[in-house]
């Protein structure tokens, strides 16, 4: 496995090596820079997000300023964190830097194990983004109409599905057609911290140092795994909620059950709402296929416009385990080495191609089609009855025994 990669930024060359060297010390991949125009001509060469796993710049430099760089990255690397580095008698700066989009900041002069700690949430932070797809438009009419709705209310929302399904799309999308659009939208995946360290995470530190709950104000946050909040935490959350004083709209993600304590759990849903996986929502695939192209053709340098038809029926019809950032990945691979302006069945991976192309008899091709029917029949029994095997079993007709084997003949696993 690679090193992560982290991009460090300060004009005065001393602090910068010793950056470099705590850094490296715990097996980071550090890019120093004292310059900020040199910094910023390698973010411009930079495809994509994926060469760094966080940036740490100073706020205040000759020429280029650390807002600048943040306001660059922003733009350019969405989902890349950027940490600010600054004296300890300019946080005010540094809490206007996390309004506009700032992963978090850091006081000069340093604590080393503050400073790890931070980057480590940071880098893990990225990693989970990067598991999210880059750019997801959900077309179904019914989120659709679902998000328009509840965007003019005020009132808490739970956002259940699996990694990769567009949660944090569907959060940002409630935000932006909402009264509070013109004012912060922030994330926050709680399962990047330890449920110990979550608290001043999101409602602030004995020092001062503002939490997630004070920087949305009058805006939106959204908590993405919320189900790693261990029950301190919980009841502070419902304390918060209950403050007349508080003006922020939350909004929770999570791809796991929820074990929360009954007053929180009822709050939270009020209104709720499961985004189906990829593999039910065959109409995304193809929209999402087709408006990736354009980015894809700019990022490699091709001019792709179509899929042909058997290629797209290929894509609706796969599975998708790892969602939109899964087709994403596909359709990169594929763009990356396709040579004609158009994509089809043979640019697909092995995996994916229809069970035709890979001269399987009659016979077999019934196997496979059964064992597609039997397996979206039983998770649907089972997502339905929360995982109760008696309960699924008599929906299906099955002895409890039956669907067990069932489940261990497909490979079937819990969610989470």
């Amino acid at each position: 496995m690679n090193a992560s990669r982290i991009l460090v930024l300060d004009d005065e060359k001393n602090i910068g090596i010793v950056l470099q060297a705590i850094l490296e010390r715990e097996g980071y991949e550090v890019l120093l820079y004292q310059d900020a125009e040199l910094a910023l001509s390698f973010l411009n060469e930079s495809s994509d997000d994926e060469d760094l796993d966080a940036v740490l710049t100073d706020l205040y430099m000759p020429g280029k300023t650390g807002m600048e760089i943040l306001e660059h990255c922003h733009a350019r690397f969405p989902k890349l964190p950027v940490l600010m580095m600054t004296a300890f008698g300019s946080i005010e700066t540094a809490v206007l830097a996390l309004k506009k989009g700032a992963f978090d900041f850091i006081t000069k002069p340093f604590d080393q194990a503050d400073l790890l700690q931070t980057v480590a949430k940071a880098v893990a932070t990225s990693q989970e983004r990067k598991k999210e797809p880059s750019a997801v438009h959900v077309q179904s009419p019914d989120t659709q109409a679902w998000i328009k709705k509840v965007a003019q209310t005020h009132v808490p929302i739970l956002i259940r599905g699996e990694s990769g399904t567009g949660k944090e799309w569907v959060a940002q999308a409630i935000h932006s057609q909402s009264s509070r659009a013109q004012n912060p939208f922030l994330t926050f995946n709680c399962s990047v911290v330890a449920p110990d360290a979550l608290s001043q995470e999101l409602f602030g530190s004995d020092l001062g140092k503002p939490g997630r709950f004070q920087l949305a104000h009058r805006g939106s946050l959204f908590l993405e795994e919320i189900s790693s909040m261990n029950e301190k935490t919980q009841a502070e959350l419902m304390n918060y909620l209950d403050d007349p004083s508080l003006d922020v709209r939350l909004i929770v993600g999570t791809s796991h059950e929820l074990h929360f304590r009954q007053d929180l759990y009822y709050r939270l849903t009020v209104a709720s709402f499961e985004l189906p996986p990829l593999r039910h929502r065959p109409e995304d695939v193809e929209a999402w296929s087709k408006s990736w192209l354009q980015p894809l053709n700019k990022k490699f340098n091709k001019n792709v416009r179509t899929l042909d038809a058997d290629c797209l029926n290929s894509l609706k019809s796969y599975r998708w385990p790892g969602n939109a950032r899964e087709l994403e990945t596909v359709l990169e691979r594929m763009v990356l080495l396709s040579e004609a302006d158009f994509l089809s069945v043979q640019d697909l991976p092995e995996e994916i191609r229809p069970i035709q192309s890979q001269n399987l008899n009659f016979k077999e091709q019934v196997r496979l089609k059964t064992i597609q029917v039997e397996y979206d029949l039983i998770e649907k029994a089972l997502k339905d009855t929360h995982w109760n095997i008696t309960h699924a079993a008599e929906r299906l007709g099955l002895s409890r025994k039956g669907l067990q084997l069932k489940i261990k003949e497909l490979a079937m696993k819990r969610p989470g």
